[in-house]
């Protein structure tokens, strides 16, 4: 039953979620107006290396992580404390770590900016800009790492609403700065500059939030607390080496193809791989959200509340994302012609096989995401290294035979034969929900939907080769909406409330309810 706090609790959850789905949904909107831009403006071989300098800052901006969970866990497990007084000696520490990362980003990046041997190894028109691309690219992770600083603290109080809405307001800055710049033919450099100016921007508003809203910080150099600095050792040191393992998963595939095809290549994939990554952090989106109330149940040691809300979740998570994206792979060819050129799709057996790569990724994230804020993390870090090592061994051996699909593929194998039987059974160990129960209770609901959505689209797929892209873009849409209108209706009335009201909000148009349980 619910309590007299579940209004409340509800009204949060409902403007984080749609505040959160805001914010990706403009960041993908970036993306998908501004990558013909770039790959117009640079040329398919200098957007090739940006693809390739963006997985290397993927790699790097895991240097802080699990400190922003860490301030978050401390903040949200704190008895509802509207200050941020009790929770200092953690703030104090955190902030220090930050600087001191920020600080070695930019010696970092001055030494490899005087290195005499880039310009013969970075491509034409950008190794005369080496010292400058790499100084601005340290700016923009060290005002990142700020700004994740001040979002741990506002998450910590279940405050995702206006740090997310700061966030959808540099995304417009850094794309308006993007597209002036490189207008102008500032090139390369232009694009680093946009990243670093809006990263700036969004670490000071965050700031003056924080100030303003929790009171004054105290930011200063402080020796930390022995307590404090082996609790969040210990924390992040987990968190570091799953993020660390997901990064090498996420990223290295375009540092191979780099080194073994072409950044030609990089370009075609890369492109292809964000988009159907921006999908999957889309519904991934409920997840993330509720882990402050994760946190918050397992203190209360509310194993039921959990299960319910860990499976009904995940259900709207990948019911939503398995038709967006099988979407996109039926017409992603089309979809391709009228956006960018024929050229940049890598073929429809590589979009199938990132897809099914992401569809197992959205189903791992929503068990990652509840054992985090439970703090189990030694499971999910074996698996995780296994699986980033396992990945780059096979997308290795496969490439040499298949190329870009042998890369795809490599990466695929390696997450079915780790994380999508390891978390399961570490969810089972931790709340006592039977794999086969997770299994029925998520998978099975969506699968009905979903294959009467693969019908009709490979039956309309020849009629909607002839239309025009905003033709296509409608079909979709409608699609999209009878299929969300589909599973609503399959999934039964013990859950169809909380499906709807997720529903709603992930179009904003409504919040996120609850389930009686």
């Amino acid at each position: 039953m619910m309590d007299g706090s579940t209004p409340i609790l509800v009204k949060r959850i409902s403007s984080n979620l749609i505040s959160a789905n805001a914010n990706f949904l403009a960041a993908g909107l970036a993306v998908f107006a501004l990558t013909p831009v770039y790959v117009f403006s640079l040329g398919p071989t200098l957007f090739g290396f940006w693809s390739v300098l963006l997985s290397i800052l993927a790699y790097m901006s895991t240097f802080d992580a699990g400190l922003p969970l860490y301030i978050t866990r401390t903040i949200a497990g704190a008895s509802g404390d509207p200050s941020i007084g009790a929770q200092r000696p953690v703030l104090a520490t955190a902030f220090t770590v930050y600087l001191a990362i920020c600080l070695l980003l930019l010696a970092a990046a001055a030494a490899a900016g005087i290195w005499p041997s880039w310009s013969s190894i970075l491509p034409e028109g950008a190794g005369q800009d080496a010292a400058v691309l790499f100084l601005m690219l340290a700016l923009y992770l060290g005002f990142s790492y700020l700004s994740k600083f001040f979002t741990g603290i506002c998450n910590g109080h279940h405050d995702y609403a206006y740090p997310n809405y700061i966030s959808v307001l540099t995304v417009g800055l850094q794309a308006a700065a993007a597209y002036a710049l490189l207008a102008a033919g500032h090139g390369l450099r232009g694009l680093v500059l946009s990243y670093a100016l809006a990263g700036a921007v969004n670490a000071a508003i965050k700031f003056g939030y924080c100030r303003q809203r929790y009171g004054p910080l105290e930011l200063r150099l402080r020796w930390p607390q022995s307590a404090v600095a082996l609790s969040m050792a210990k924390f992040c040191l987990g968190i570091f080496v799953t993020t660390v393992g997901g990064q090498i998963i996420l990223n290295t595939d375009n540092l191979l193809i780099a080194r073994m095809l072409s950044l030609e290549l990089v370009t075609a994939y890369a492109i292809n791989f964000q988009i159907v990554l921006y999908m999957s952090l889309i519904f991934q989106r409920l997840p993330d959200v509720l882990f402050p109330t994760y946190a918050g149940l397992d203190v209360h040691r509310d194993r039921s509340a959990l299960c319910t809300l860990f499976i009904e979740s995940s259900v709207c998570s990948l019911a939503g994302y398995a038709g967006f994206a099988l979407l996109y792979a039926l017409f992603a060819e089309r979809f391709f012609e009228v956006w960018i050129g024929a050229s940049h799709f890598v073929g429809r057996s590589v979009a199938w096989v990132i897809l099914a790569f992401f569809f197992c990724q959205t189903f791992i994230h929503s068990h990652a995401v509840l054992l985090l804020s439970k703090a189990r993390l030694r499971q999910v870090v074996a698996w995780n290294i296994a699986e980033a090592l396992l990945n780059v061994m096979l997308s290795v051996a496969f490439a040499a035979a298949y190329g870009v699909l042998g890369v795809a593929i490599g990466s695929l194998l390696a997450n079915l034969a780790t994380n999508f039987i390891a978390l399961p059974l570490q969810i089972r160990r931790e709340i006592g929900l039977p794999i086969g129960r997770q299994l029925r209770a998520i998978l099975m609901p969506i699968a009905p939907p979903l294959a009467l959505l693969l019908a009709a689209g490979s039956a309309l797929r020849g009629t909607m080769a002839e239309l025009s892209g905003p033709a296509i873009i409608g079909c979709m849409v409608i699609a999209s909406l009878t299929y969300a209108a589909l599973v609503g209706m399959l999934l039964g009335r013990k859950r169809r409330q909380f499906y709807y009201t997720h529903a709603a909000g992930l179009f904003g148009l409504a919040g996120l309810s609850t389930v009686r349980s």
